[in-house]
């Protein structure tokens, strides 16, 4: 998740607390003096605990986008070699792709899920007649009914979907057909560094919704 970026400002409070009242031993003399070195002492205090507060946020957020952007390299790299190594299908369009998509279940299976674990991760994609989109997975998105707000279309060469379980922008796909029957997504988003990326290749296809895998036990 992208984290918000920082922004640290001196604390318009510091210098204008009320005044620390200072006693001696006996309880009964204030030292307008020790008061004065109180209060400029706790607020040099605060000061100091503000701005290293501010220094690491400012660090860990620095750390993050350069983490970020060499993450979003690496995954460019492999997209651009997976798109140029993999034999373009059958562009499919309009007519032509709504009936190839519509009331079938597209099946993805991955040896990690998207958290970098290694274990077997499966996503479902169900494109209902009438524009209807259910999206599944068998770690979290385990609702049959899917999101009632998540709809696919075809827009001449396109496939656009809104699915809300992973982003609230709708995406857009060029869609093609192998010669082996597998299906290639290519990203869709002219003026963006992934536009005309290989994204998946769907091999497993069937009639109908999901049929989710049994859970597996402890999940």
């Amino acid at each position: 998740m992208r984290q918000p970026g920082w922004c640290c400002e001196r604390n318009p409070s510091l210098g204008s607390s009320p005044g620390f009242r200072a006693v001696d031993g006996s309880g009964s003399i204030e030292s307008p003096i020790a008061s004065v070195r109180v209060h400029r002492i706790g607020a040099v205090a605060v000061a100091v605990l503000a701005l290293i507060g501010c220094e690491a946020l400012s660090s860990d957020n620095a750390n993050f986008q350069r983490r970020e952007r060499a993450e979003r390299q690496r995954r460019l790299v492999g997209m651009r070699a997976a798109t140029e190594q993999t034999p373009a299908g059958r562009r499919l369009e309009g007519d032509a792709l709504r009936d190839f998509l519509q009331e079938k279940t597209r099946v993805s299976v991955f040896e990690m899920d998207p958290s970098g674990r290694r274990t077997r991760y499966v996503e479902y994609r169900y494109y209902a007649a009438g524009g209807r989109f259910v999206y599944m997975n068998n770690e979290w998105a385990i609702d049959p009914a899917g999101n009632p707000d998540d709809r696919w279309r075809v827009d001449g060469p396109r496939l656009c979907v809104l699915n809300h379980s992973l982003s609230q922008d709708e995406h857009c796909y060029g869609v093609a057909v192998a010669p082996d029957g597998a299906v290639q997504f290519y990203i869709d988003d002219p003026g963006s560094e992934y536009h005309g990326l290989l994204t998946s290749v769907v091999r497993v296809v069937y009639d109908g919704p999901p049929r989710p895998e049994p859970r597996r036990a402890g999940d």
